[in-house]
């Protein structure tokens, strides 16, 4: 595991009243009770990690660590000690951040890299950089997210083939195999975030069908008591709806006739000679104009 980047600077013992505060005030996400409870941390185990600080004329203000600051000063700390760094490094940093954010060709996957490095180096938390970016708290953590998704969907991401959205759905099926397959087929025909929670469901629905079945077996072999006729119709309705939903997808074929989608448990396959099928195609096209089929866009 590499190391961290963490941000160069010198330890410092400040006195209270030479720090101010972050310019970009984070205190309408601190609540008393986090303060207080930091506060009785360094009671207890005192400072373990300083807070990071820039330094303008003989005064410090805090880049990361304003929870602390607040804890510190609730004990009526007169000294904190802190890590004083470049306020130049601070600015090119996030200044690199923003335009890496807006970069339109960068994936949802690189641009959760970017907000960690810095994150990590400055000792930032969510709400530090949503405040730094104008953005919400909800944006910055549902974006890091992209890093704990797994790696499949992490290199697809990265790769430009599928998108943020349809990644974020697939993340919740913990089948790998089976989330490789729905990777595979959203890659190779394009999917949606609608139609990706709609095979997300019915991977969940045959999970739970394949649990009850499992639970089923497992009454049986523990109880002498034989199933009754319609308990057998139950276990073989539940396996067949299972045999059917276990075909990936609702939509995974399109016909190229008319161009409309069809389950795949429904494709007729045909062996026609080239004649056979001009005639065929002739005869759909002219129904077609006739409104006796309608035609699929």
């Amino acid at each position: 595991m590499p190391k961290a980047n963490t941000v160069k600077g010198r330890i410092k013992e400040i006195p209270m009243e030479l720090i101010d505060e972050p310019a970009h005030d984070v205190r309408a996400y601190i609540t008393s009770e986090h303060i207080t409870s930091l506060a009785d941390s360094l009671r207890a185990i005192g400072l373990i990690h300083e807070p990071i600080v820039t330094e303008r004329d003989g005064r410090y203000e805090i880049v990361s660590g304003h929870c602390r600051f607040l804890a510190a000063r609730t004990l009526g700390w007169k000294t904190l000690r802190c890590k004083v760094v470049e306020r130049e490094e601070v600015d090119r940093e996030m200044m690199k951040l923003h335009e890496n954010m807006y970069r339109q060709d960068l994936s949802a996957v690189e641009k959760a890299r970017a907000l960690k490095q810095i994150k990590d180096k400055f000792g930032f938390t969510d709400e530090d950089l949503a405040k730094k970016f104008g953005a919400s708290r909800a944006w910055v953590t549902r974006i890091l997210g992209a890093l704990n998704w797994p790696e499949d969907l992490q290199e697809a991401n990265a790769d430009g083939v599928l998108g943020f959205e349809v990644c974020d759905v697939l993340r919740k099926v913990k089948d790998p195999n089976h989330r490789a397959t729905l990777i595979r087929y959203a890659v190779e025909d394009g999917c949606t975030k609608r139609l990706a929670i709609q095979w997300y469901n019915e991977w969940l629905r045959n999970e739970r069908i394949k649990e009850q079945l499992r639970a089923r077996e497992q009454d049986t072999n523990s109880s002498p008591l034989v199933k009754s006729d319609e308990e057998l119709a139950e276990d073989a309705r539940q396996q067949q709806i299972l045999a059917v939903q276990q075909r990936v997808g609702v939509y995974r074929k399109r016909c190229n006739m008319c161009g409309g989608e069809f389950p795949m448990d429904s494709l007729v396959a045909w062996d026609l000679c080239p004649d056979c099928l001009g005639i065929l195609n002739n005869f759909i096209q002219e129904a077609q104009r006739q409104g006796l089929l309608e035609k699929k866009e």
